[in-house]
């Protein structure tokens, strides 16, 4: 039996900007994340709840929208603007009309997904107490860089 794998824990809030849903951008092998001590308190498992639900989106539900509309504006051009075409001319056409909708659909579904999870890191960010660990310098003495 496969074991669940441990949560990724973010501890910097560069790492939540790093998050994304589109496939270009994602990490590979993305889990799901904790926000360790980020946040305290009762709004912590609220703020990971969403972000992990946002991290996780597909798009599936918009490209199962977009097939629906190709196939019934393909269907509605057939009837409308009756073309004499073949049965297998209709097939291809038909399925055509299928894929182009599923993609445009995923596009738009992930592009939406991508919006809304940029929208939840931010709220958080918000969240975050001010002058929090990750302000401080990780090197000694605090070197300035020209």
């Amino acid at each position: 039996m496969p074991t669940r794998k441990e949560p990724e824990i973010i501890k910097h809030p560069g790492e939540l900007k790093s998050l994304s849903v589109l496939p270009i951008k994602r990490k590979p092998g993305q889990r799901r994340v904790m926000l360790s001590a980020l946040l305290a308190g009762e709004g912590r498992d609220d703020y990971e709840s969403k972000l992990n639900r946002r991290l996780f989106a597909c798009g599936c539900t918009e490209s199962a929208l977009g097939i629906i509309l190709a196939l019934s504006a393909y269907l509605i051009w057939v009837v409308v603007w009756s073309g004499e075409s073949s049965l297998l001319g209709h097939i291809g056409s038909g399925l055509a009309a299928f894929f182009a909708g599923a993609v445009l659909g995923k596009i738009i579904g992930l592009i939406r997904a991508e919006k809304h999870l940029k929208e939840t890191i931010q709220m958080i960010l918000l969240a975050l107490p001010k002058n929090g660990p990750w302000d401080q310098s990780p090197l000694p003495g605090d070197p300035k860089c020209y």
